[in-house]
């Protein structure tokens, strides 16, 4: 069995036909002046080679999709471990990512809520009750328990779903002729039932094959002498409380837990967490005065001839171009926007742009003078109404979209307290949980306690997002991987040090080998 990774001949950068070894489930650190090599033997040599071959080792129809690091000039490299780094520049990708996604919780979540959660209405932590067809009609029968009503399906229907059944004794021409007739094979509509008031309950069961056909059922009323639709479907639900809407979400996927689906994602924000507006600090000075070109919009060379319009009918409406714009009236803010006479306004231009979105540099520009603030709908959540209807907790209080909504020390504190009753407290809900616990105490270790899982990734700064990346390498639960980290130590202090500690000699303890280019006196004495 092997005691060390060898590397023999590395003539990488300023390598020079370099060979050494590193012991295999260690805690290596390479330590050194800058520029003296240390990130070429590590990563440009190690982890590149290694990531190579083990890519190689792939399928070919898998191999056409990874992104494969060129040979490495080095004669020998064995064995040729798993591999995974984290250098230190990880440049943040997209506007939509928050830390959720960075920890892979999004995912956990979305996986967590839709196996083990269970739905109740949002506003009264109830269960929905089914909607049966005998709770739709009774709205639309009357008190009178005496008189008779009859059912009716399309001819059609009966002969295509219901063609076993024996044929029925009364039959209706149209659902003009309000009137029932002797059964009569060319009738538009047949009678499947009848039921009295006072019987009504009873109409489920005898229309059992109907209702689960979701065939268009018909009511004849004698009273009223007149045909009703009823619009009924199967599997409906609703909460029993008097005057609450809440219905039960129709269909029951892991979709609905995902922002990045058109099921899970929020209606108003599009799964974003965000809604764009134009920023009327980059379209208006409001310190400056419009002699002294305070309205920036039109100073984009695109929409400059419309400044002499605008100043031609504020000199007709007698609004004053030398006061600063704050101090003007409403009905130049009216007249900005709106536009009069041969000056168009803002609304237009603003919907000229739009049109021209499929050009890029009409999008960036478009992006430059708009501002991004929290969605209403979902705040921030990212996630549609229906997110808020799932529990995990037996008091109705942990909801998904909850989750999202806090930083990840209440998050680790209430999901840990051992007297959180979950509802579906099995061994594989437990295990989920576990998961995802640990991720979190692995954040709360190096110091990230305080940020929100909804916070986006591109206002973290450099630190905070480097050790957010760090976090899926501490989690990692496998065996005989190799991991390469460089400076994981910036920005930390002495207790989140220890943390970081910590989880290397986990993944140590773990059958793996950790190798870290660090200058911290702190690491390096801590080394094997």
């Amino acid at each position: 069995m092997d005691e060390y990774i060898k590397v023999k001949g590395a003539r990488v950068n300023n390598l020079k036909n370099v060979s050494y070894k590193i012991p295999l489930n260690k805690l290596t650190c390479i330590m050194g002046l800058s520029g003296s090599g240390k990130t070429s033997l590590a990563f440009h040599t190690l982890y590149n080679e290694s990531k190579r071959r083990f890519l190689n080792s792939f399928p070919t129809y898998l191999k056409f999709f990874s992104d494969r690091p060129a040979a490495v000039d080095v004669d020998e490299i064995k064995p040729v471990l798993p591999v995974f780094g984290l250098p230190q520049i990880n440049p943040v990708v997209g506007a939509r990512s928050n830390v959720s996604d960075i920890m892979h919780l999004t995912e956990l979540f979305q996986n967590h809520f839709y196996h083990y959660s269970e739905e109740l209405c949002p506003l009264h932590k109830i269960e929905f009750k089914p909607y049966y067809l005998s709770n739709y009609l009774q709205t639309i029968v009357s008190a009178d328990g005496a008189e008779v009503y009859h059912v009716l399906i399309k001819a059609d229907d009966f002969l295509n779903s219901l063609a076993g059944q024996v044929l029925p004794t009364r039959s209706m021409k149209s659902s003009r002729a309000r009137k029932i007739l002797e059964f009569d094979k060319s009738h538009e509509l047949w009678e499947v039932a009848r039921f009295k008031q006072k019987h009504l309950s009873s109409i489920d069961e005898k229309l059992n094959d109907v209702i689960s056909q979701n065939l268009q059922i018909y009511l004849y009323s004698i009273r009223l002498n007149k045909v009703i639709p009823v619009h009924y479907k199967k599997n409906q639900f609703y909460c029993e409380v008097a005057g609450c809407d809440e219905q039960k979400v129709p269909s029951r996927s892991a979709l609905n837990f995902s922002p990045y689906n058109a099921i899970g994602a929020c209606d108003e924000c599009g799964g974003f967490g965000e809604v764009l507006s134009y920023d009327i600090a980059k379209l208006v000075d409001q310190e400056k005065s419009i002699c002294e070109d305070g309205v920036l919009f039109l100073n984009y060379k695109r929409f400059l001839s419309q400044k002499d319009e605008l100043i031609k009918v504020l000199k007709k409406k007698k609004i004053s171009l030398t006061d600063p714009i704050k101090k003007l009236p409403k009905a130049f803010w009216k007249i900005l926007y709106e536009g009069e006479d041969k000056y168009t306004g803002f609304d237009s231009y603003f919907r000229y742009l739009e049109r021209k979105k499929y050009k890029m540099h009409v999008r960036i520009f478009i992006r430059n003078i708009q501002k991004g603030e929290a969605c209403t709908s979902c705040a921030g959540t990212r996630l549609s109404y229906a997110a808020n209807q799932f529990f995990i907790d037996t008091s109705g209080d942990i909801s998904l979209a909850w989750a999202m909504g806090q930083s990840v020390q209440s998050l680790y504190t209430v999901l840990g307290d051992p007297s959180i009753n979950l509802k579906r407290a099995t061994n594989e809900s437990k295990k989920s949980l576990k998961k995802i616990l640990e991720i979190l105490k692995a954040a709360i270790a190096i110091g990230l306690g305080h940020l929100h899982v909804l916070r986006k990734a591109k206002s973290l700064s450099a630190g905070e997002y480097q050790r957010l990346l760090l976090i899926k390498y501490l989690s990692y639960e496998g065996t005989g991987a190799l991991f390469i980290f460089d400076e994981p130590s910036l920005g930390l202090g002495q207790k989140e040090l220890k943390g970081i500690l910590a989880s290397f000699k986990k993944l140590i303890e773990n059958k793996n080998s950790v190798i870290l280019i660090e200058h911290n006196i702190n690491l390096i004495k801590a080394a094997d």
